[in-house]
């Protein structure tokens, strides 16, 4: 059940019900209590634009090596948002794409910095994680075309790095007076830690003692930014939450952010580009009870018209607008510690893939390989490959291993990543490389002075998933095949941006 007692079946019904039905439908305590008084700030220029960066069918999608299809369940876009104050410049494209990886990522924020003269460091670049959207690995596709194997076709990456690149240009030469308001929201009941299903119960109390934060945490915080012209129209949302984007449907699909992204464009009006920024849902699932029977637009739309009604909930009631004249951006850039050919025995393919989500809890005895070991594995995995028994996941395995083997290759340029933060007033947004734990997001928040921190992960997914160190001991999916992390590399990621915050707090 929701919280309003709607009966979820009644919903899957409605299916397209749209977020303004669903906002006038619930009453304002299901639509859960605002977190914190909301503020806002001014800011002096913005532009937007909106790509649509839907690939030519047929096309390879959610890791395509054995998935390709002819259907549009909703077209891709890119959303863009472009921020001014002074020398001060930085701007915002939320995708909706399942990862951008380091080549790709690097290659497009070169062509967005030769088309409108922005660093690179100015530009952030984010990814919905949306599995019904394509995956941007770059050195993947390489290593994978000599074998028959595509994960996206190159000219439709070609044409998503032009038109993104000339959007860019658009958004900045369209850019205009602007304000910004924050406000803050709670959104329970959309999210899932996902990890419970890898714990019998007496896993589960063992280790849930040992966390700071406990097995099944959450981060129900939903935060909502939004510019305004002189003529107070609504020109940009930004919509930070973290949860993954696997409701799923048949073919292309921006998933819940881009059924919710789409719903507020509609209903505030042609002006308003809304971005979806995910956050840290490295562990994080939408919640299963919402999804209905499975796969389907219906479900998209349950899902993704609750989220559009609670952002429109806090921009009903949260929104508040504080003068202030400027805004401060900074970055760190360091090294993070990563073992792309220290492997177990789940990261590499001899224990059975179903195994991955069997308790009680995998812990492997960790190995360092070489490079050559990987390649030799990967090429087994290729030669092994039956495209048609998809039910053997062995597309996940060349793919894990070919992006580890990118890495591994690349790894003493490849370990140096940075953290981005953006303050104005009471508000800060950090953002994260990685797919990395709702853990420790809530422990930068913990830890920022300011009253809105938002932090966002999926900015350059080359590292994947950044598990707690307890995850490193439990076992499970996120600590086998795409895990190059170590126990240790949250704490980086974390000590480097809380003293980022108490930089830009400095600074502002």
């Amino acid at each position: 059940m929701l919280r309003n007692e709607l009966d979820r079946r009644e919903l899957l019904k409605m299916g397209l019900a749209s977020s303004a039905w669903l906002a006038a439908t619930l009453p304002a305590a299901s639509l859960g209590g605002v977190a914190r008084a909301a503020s806002s700030v001014g800011i002096t220029l913005a532009g937007t634009a909106k790509i649509d960066i839907t690939p030519a069918l047929p096309s390879p999608y959610d890791l395509g090596v054995q998935e390709s299809t002819d259907r549009v369940a909703q077209p891709l876009y890119a959303r863009l948002l472009y921020l001014e104050s002074g020398a001060q410049r930085v701007l915002i494209v939320a995708t909706d794409s399942e990862g951008i990886l380091r080549s790709a990522y690097e290659r497009l924020r070169r062509a967005i910095a030769a088309k409108t003269g922005l660093a690179p460091g100015q530009i952030v670049i984010n990814s919905s994680h949306s599995h019904s959207g394509l995956y941007y690995s770059l050195d993947d596709e390489a290593l994978l075309s000599p074998k028959g194997f595509h994960l996206l076709a190159m000219d439709s990456f070609e044409a998503l790095v032009e038109q993104v690149s000339e959007g860019a240009r658009q958004a900045i030469a369209g850019r205009q007076p602007v304000t910004l308001s924050v406000g803050e929201g709670q959104l329970p009941e959309l999210a899932w830690n996902r990890r419970l299903m890898y714990l019998s119960d007496y896993h589960a109390r063992r280790f849930n003692s040992r966390r700071k934060y406990p097995i099944g945490t959450t981060d129900p915080a939903l935060g909502v930014v939004k510019v305004e012209n002189a003529a107070g129209k609504t020109l940009a949302l930004m919509c930070f939450y973290a949860c993954h984007a696997t409701v799923g449907e048949p073919g292309l699909s921006g998933d819940w952010p881009g059924f919710a992204m789409a719903s507020l464009e509609r209903e505030i009006g042609p002006e308003c580009t809304a971005l979806f920024i995910q956050g840290c849902a490295g562990n994080i699932a939408p919640n299963w009870r919402l999804q209905g029977e499975g796969a389907s637009h219906a479900a998209v739309g349950v899902v993704g018209g609750l989220f559009a009604a609670r952002v429109q909930h806090v921009l009903l009631t949260s929104m508040e607008k504080i003068a202030a004249p400027s805004f401060t951006i900074a970055r760190a850039e360091f090294e993070l510690p990563l073992r792309p050919l220290s492997y177990g025995p789940t990261a590499v393919g001899e224990v059975p893939l179903s195994r991955w989500f069997e308790p009680p809890p995998l812990v492997p005895e960790y190995q360092r390989g070489s490079i050559d070991d990987l390649q030799r594995r990967f090429e087994r995995a290729a030669l092994n490959f039956d495209r048609g028994h998809p039910e053997n996941y062995g597309h996940w395995l060349m793919l894990a291993l070919g992006d580890r083997i990118a890495l591994a290759k690349n790894l003493s340029d490849w370990n140096r990543h940075e953290v981005r933060g953006f303050a104005c007033g009471p508000l800060c947004l950090i953002f994260l490389p990685g797919e990395t734990f709702v853990d420790f997001a809530l422990e930068i928040k913990q830890n920022s002075p300011y009253r809105h921190t938002f932090v966002s992960a999926y900015n350059d997914t080359t590292i994947t998933y950044v598990p707690d160190p307890i995850a490193f001991e439990e076992g499970g999916y996120e600590t086998g095949p795409w895990c190059y992390s170590t126990p240790e590399t949250g704490a980086v990621l974390v000590a480097h941006s809380v003293n980022l915050i108490k930089s830009l707090r400095q600074s502002s």
